[in-house]
């Protein structure tokens, strides 16, 4: 794989690390490289994370209304992830 690749296939790997392993994975993690890979990372994660959002909060309203609701909270989950990430990665820098 190239070096401007991005490994898709790992995504799964890390965001369980994450999740199970998180101070060792922050720990370990390269800090070389540009940013790109990890927002990938984080727009995946918003992706997924965005249908239970977008299924969640709107079903009690129900009817027009309630799908609203769940796209624009889907879009807002994914939105919010990334750039939430680019202004911590620009805070950070």
């Amino acid at each position: 794989m190239r070096d401007n690749e991005i490994d898709l296939a790992s995504i799964p790997e890390r965001a369980l690390q994450v999740l199970t392993r998180p101070a060792a994975f922050f720990r370990d993690m390269s800090r070389a490289g540009g940013f790109l890979e990890p927002m990938v990372f984080v727009a995946v994660m918003g992706i997924v994370n965005g249908p239970r959002v977008a299924v969640r909060f709107p079903a009690r309203i129900g009817g027009g209304t309630g799908l609203m609701i769940a796209v624009a909270g889907f879009v807002a989950v994914i939105l919010g992830t990334v750039i939430g990430s680019c202004i911590l990665a620009k805070a950070l820098i």
